[in-house]
């Protein structure tokens, strides 16, 4: 049966069933209360923070519905790395960035990070291999399979199916606004990790990476 079903196939079904989990969630587990929310957090929980993902964290919500179970004007921060790359932008993100939008505080702050599509595109002329030498520098155990060093374009741009878009600082900026903030400043993850005052893991990824902090006034 499996054979008969594609490896795609079986991702979307797995997910699928984890979003189901994740809707059942917010109606049998109560919300956790907090003003700053770690958003797909992944393993990597942050004491202080709300820790949120579809499947193992603190309160398990499906980001793709667009859709935050807290009040209006009642979060503070808000930290997503290398989150939105995953979701649609339409039919999607924009939902979800302005559900960032209304939970925050006035003056409330959202810390946003994920792959510098610029800099990936920049890394074309030099076949990838700048891109794969930050993964591997990062993730010791990363491979390109024997694909040749190029192949890292596609690696971050599709990553198995798992990224639906990548961002540079004009489009991300456009979207915040349309999503109801008024600042969007470009940083960098030092920047992030000294404004964020809380023993953030560090990812080491600034050079791939776009960070920005968007300030809802």
């Amino acid at each position: 049966m499996m054979k008969i079903i594609s490896y795609r196939t079986r991702k979307e079904l797995k997910f699928d069933f984890l979003r189901l989990l994740a809707k059942l969630n917010g109606y049998f587990k109560k919300r956790p209360i907090g003003s700053r929310l770690h958003i797909g957090c992944g393993k990597r929980k942050v004491q202080g923070f709300v820790n949120i993902d579809i499947v193992d964290s603190d309160y398990n919500i499906d980001l793709s519905r667009g859709k935050l179970p807290w009040p209006t004007g009642s979060i503070d921060v808000i930290v997503c790395q290398q989150v939105i790359e995953h979701l649609e932008v339409e039919r999607e993100l924009i939902g979800l960035l302005k559900e960032f939008s209304r939970v925050l505080t006035k003056g409330g702050r959202a810390f946003i990070s994920c792959p510098d599509m610029a800099v990936v595109v920049s890394d074309y002329k030099n076949n990838g291999i700048n891109l794969l030498n930050d993964r591997k520098s990062r993730l010791h155990d990363f491979s390109l399979n024997g694909m040749p060093t190029v192949h890292m374009i596609n690696h971050l741009f599709h990553q198995g199916g798992e990224h639906k878009n990548l961002f540079d600082f004009e489009l991300l900026e456009f979207l915040l606004i349309k999503s109801g903030f008024t600042s969007v400043e470009r940083i960098n993850e030092e920047l992030f990790l000294d404004r964020i005052d809380c023993d953030f893991p560090v990812r080491g990824d600034s050079w791939i990476s776009l960070y920005v902090e968007a300030i809802k006034k």
